[in-house]
């Protein structure tokens, strides 16, 4: 098996065990050591399997073609050649010895031995993980698309329509931005249809609010959400899981993996957000939780950061912010996280395979060690005779 195709197998095979123990470690401690633990957790093992890589291991890039084919063979030894026997001068040069014939014994229609047909196996390996390859990037090309096609018509049209609010929105949403220290934040628009609240735009990023709010202070804590996406770079974090899905799309343990993160970013942010607020203020928060809740259309949640949740984690959600209880132990389980990556680059890199090396062929002698042997070899005839 080439050495490329084995370093895939094995960055597949790390693709489905490392999410899986994030999964579990999530599981058992998340509601012990707080979401922002296991969000950072799900960003290192969303990096790590696209490093198709480990400590030691030769990349797929850098390999030779004799060295991907695993059929490099270091050439043997050059047999001395005898030296020719000086015969006395009258005597005739004896007859060589006949050579005996081998018999052929693979008949017509026997098949040819595979071991013997290197060309035809490597030809076959070539192509076969060329079309695998391609396969490959079929499938993540379309989970690509479907991933980020199907809100683009709404974001579009969200914006197309779309216009600066009141000024008293626009006067609240420059204190709230003063609050968390943001200097240069987004922009603030509004669409003139109920339309969930998201945060959209690696560039240029902004704000979109639809008419279904008119209260000023639930949309000051609808954007104090969307301000620590904003502050967080969770943009930038929903585009690397949208990634994983296009390479890992044959995957479910990173179907599952994704969809967890996505869980986690929301819990983690509404913690960020309500870390310091009373009890009366985390139910007015979730009052304009449901209130967004209620809007018709929605971008989807794989690619906008919106404000209103799937309707399967409300429950999640409000079980968080009514959690008031102190959260300890989030740095074990970042420390465990660490440990399991560097541990998943160890593993990896000793167990991939090594390429042979290339074969060396003896060294020419040089002009004055050519010029000795000859004069060696004359001296040693004239002796003779």
């Amino acid at each position: 098996m080439p050495i490329s195709l084995q370093v895939i197998f094995l960055s597949a095979a790390v693709s489905v065990v490392l999410p899986l123990l994030a999964l579990l470690l999530v599981r058992c401690f998340g509601n012990r050591t707080g979401h922002w633990a296991c969000y950072l957790l799900m960003i290192f093992c969303a990096v790590r399997i696209l490093i198709p890589t480990g400590i030691g291991m030769p990349t797929v890039f850098h390999l030779s073609s004799g060295q991907e084919s695993g059929t490099v063979e270091e050439l043997p030894p050059i047999a001395e050649i005898p030296e020719a026997e000086t015969l006395p001068v009258g005597e005739a040069t004896p007859a060589p010895a006949p050579v005996p014939e081998t018999p052929d014994t693979e008949s017509v229609g026997d098949f040819p031995d595979p071991s013997r047909t290197p060309l035809l196996n490597a030809f076959l390996w070539q192509y076969g993980t060329l079309l695998l390859l391609l396969l490959w990037l079929a499938g993540g090309v379309i989970t690509a698309i479907w991933a980020v096609l199907p809100q683009w018509g709404v974001l579009r049209r969200a914006k197309r329509f779309a216009a600066p609010p009141s000024e008293e929105v626009l006067v609240r949403y420059r204190e709230v931005c003063e609050e968390l220290g943001i200097r240069r934040p987004p922009v603030l628009l509004q669409a003139p249809i109920p339309l969930s609240p998201y945060l959209n735009g690696l560039l240029k990023p902004y704000i979109m609010l639809g008419n279904g709010l008119q209260d000023t202070e639930q949309i000051a804590r609808i954007l104090r959400h969307e301000l620590t996406h904003y502050r967080r770079w969770d943009l930038l974090i929903k585009r690397l899981l949208v990634l994983d899905l296009a390479v890992f799309w044959w995957n479910p343990i990173v179907h599952l993996f994704v969809r967890q993160a996505q869980n986690e970013m929301e819990l983690s942010c509404d913690e960020a957000v309500v870390s310091a607020w009373n009890a009366q203020e985390r139910c007015l928060y979730g009052e304009a939780l449901l209130q967004v809740l209620k809007s018709n259309i929605r971008p989807k949640e794989r690619y906008a950061l919106e404000f209103s949740p799937v309707r399967r984690t409300v429950k999640m959600r409000f079980h968080a912010l009514l959690d008031m209880r102190p959260k300890r132990g989030g740095w074990i389980l970042l420390l465990t996280a660490f440990l399991l990556i560097v541990g998943s680059f160890v593993l990896l890199g000793a167990a991939a395979p090594q390429p042979n090396p290339a074969p060396t062929l003896p060294e020419a002698p040089s002009e004055s060690e050519t010029a000795l042997i000859l004069e060696i070899e004359g001296q040693v005839a004239l002796d003779r005779e």
